[in-house]
């Protein structure tokens, strides 16, 4: 690296200071932002499961026993989640800056790198979501491991190689998709050897030994729990999908990265698009600058970093934002990179301030939509919460006490907003009324509000539908259901209307598949 920009250890940690106070400022004000869908299935639901079980099947024993800690600490008070999810994204800017500086780079190209991770606009789900908190959790880890283990192989001290393998089986027992942090140390340490040849030498394998034998291990339980599932014809939430379909969310995923501020974008929206034109002109620039500023290593690494952590999420899984949460670490430090050789290479001219000022243009630029993009979400977060607790609070008003095993039957509630990435009653509906005291026993079920003109249909027709005069206890009360229509922020009771439960009852009959448990 360039000595004109070396700095005392102290001083190139500066520069951070202003990141992490505006991410501070950006996230402080969702300490209150309540509870929505898998919030309620973690933090009640599951609680009496044993810890190797979860609602959604996934092998993450780890996260179980956490959020059983934490709901028996906090229960259902916002703060201290908000308190800590917040924490541990600050960490994790503060943890890349160092790994940054870790691998070579200089201040300029680490304060760039965590300036776009801190604020990619994709990274809302991570930052506003509590049910996505075992992805902070894994991005720790990770850096972590990736820190102690290059630690080691510079110092060859054990305690600091225990500590990576430690942590590596962390990260395995929070989310699956940690099993791409062995891959990724591989090509750091290609990177950092700046060379292919240890690879074929066993003393470079020797200590990723035990790592392997602990990811071989994990990945037999994973699957071994699959096969019982098949045999006992229980559904896993994740399921494999196809080659094919693996390439293409490989895809999607690639380019929501090239499109950081548009709505998700699917394939088949790119086809005879401008939008196709520009990822393609995206991706041509980054690599073309790439190469012409001497950054091959830097590409080869960001490259890798983003397919391999890719893999994992799109052999299994579905699109959402906060699976590009830890893949883009890999663009940002390439880009980080080439800002620092710009501003090395154009600042050897007469006009040094001028790259160093672009640099710094563009980055306010991106700083200033990214902020305005997330201030957007977390808005849409809170209002998210805000119906989730406009529907319990008042169903509880309005029948505090219910007998055992009654159904509340939920018309025309809010599934997600912002094109699925931000969930509302989804699911936790359960959970969230039996955090207001009802039975175990009690269940919701909903029909979400749809374009669909049967479901449209069937709200008009039992909004239209009145309460009868008959004593409430002769009608559905008696039967122990109970029937609600939510609409325009207000939560409409039909409990007591015959009318509206011969709707629900022959909807149910004939379309069972728009009515969700």
């Amino acid at each position: 690296m360039q000595q004109q920009f070396r700095v005392s250890p102290l001083r190139r940690w500066i520069p951070l200071l202003p990141v992490l106070c505006l991410i501070l400022i950006l996230t402080l004000p969702s300490l209150n932002t309540g509870f929505v869908s898998d919030d309620f299935v973690h933090l009640v639901e599951d609680i009496n499961l044993p810890i190797t079980q979860s609602s959604d099947k996934l092998h993450r024993p780890l996260r179980n026993i956490l959020l059983k800690v934490e709901a028996a600490t906090f229960d259902l008070n916002p703060v201290p989640y908000r308190l800590t999810m917040i924490g541990l994204y600050l960490l994790i800017i503060v943890l890349l800056y160092h790994f940054i500086l870790q691998i070579g780079g200089q201040w300029i190209a680490a304060v760039t790198t965590v300036s776009l991770f801190g604020f990619f606009p994709r990274n809302h789900q991570v930052i506003f979501w509590f049910a996505a908190m075992q992805d902070l959790i894994v991005g720790v880890c990770f850096l972590l491991v990736a820190s102690f283990f290059l630690k080691y192989r510079d110092t060859d001290k054990s305690k600091h190689y225990y500590a990576a393998l430690l942590l590596f089986l962390i990260a395995l027992g929070f989310k699956e998709t940690a099993v791409a942090i062995l891959p990724t140390l591989v090509i750091i340490e290609v990177y950092r050897n700046k060379s292919v040849n240890n690879l074929a030498h066993f003393k470079f394998w020797r200590a990723y030994i035990p790592f392997g034998i602990a990811l071989c291990g994990f990945v037999l339980y994973v699957f071994a729990d699959r096969w019982m599932n098949e045999l006992q014809s229980v559904k896993t939430f994740h399921q494999f999908a196809g080659f094919i379909n693996v390439i293409k969310l490989l895809g999607r995923y690639v380019i929501n990265v090239l499109l950081p501020f548009s709505h998700p974008v699917e394939l088949r929206e790119l086809k005879y698009s401008l939008l196709l034109v520009f990822v393609l002109l995206e991706t041509a620039t980054i690599i073309i600058a790439a190469l012409a500023l001497e950054r091959r290593r830097e590409l080869f690494l960001a490259g890798g970093w983003l397919i391999i952590n890719l893999i994992p999420v799109a052999l299994f899984s579905f699109y959402n934002d906060r699976y590009l949460f830890i893949p883009f670490v890999g663009i940002a430090f390439l880009l980080g990179s080439l800002a620092e050789r710009i501003v090395y290479w154009f600042g050897a001219f007469r006009f040094k301030l001028l790259p160093r000022m672009a640099v710094l243009g563009l980055l306010s630029v991106y700083l200033i939509v990214s902020m305005m993009r997330l201030y957007g979400y977390q808005a849409r977060w809170r209002e998210a919460a805000q119906e989730v607790k406009s529907v319990v609070s008042e169903t509880a008003r309005l029948y505090p006490q219910v007998p055992t095993g009654s159904t509340f039957y939920f018309i025309n509630l809010t599934h997600s907003v912002s094109q699925g990435q931000i969930y509302v009653l989804n699911n936790g509906l359960d959970g969230a009324l039996w955090a207001q005291g009802y039975d175990r026993s009690v269940k919701a079920v909903k029909i979400f509000k749809s374009d669909t003109p049967y479901q449209q249909d069937l709200t008009e027709k039992t909004l239209v539908c009145e309460n009868d005069d008959e004593d409430p206890k002769f009608l559905n009360v008696s039967r122990h259901q109970y029937i609600f229509i939510y609409k325009e922020g207000e939560l409409i009771d039909r409990s007591a209307s015959e009318c509206a439960n011969s709707l629900v009852k022959e909807s149910i009959m004939l379309h069972p598949e728009f009515w969700v448990n």
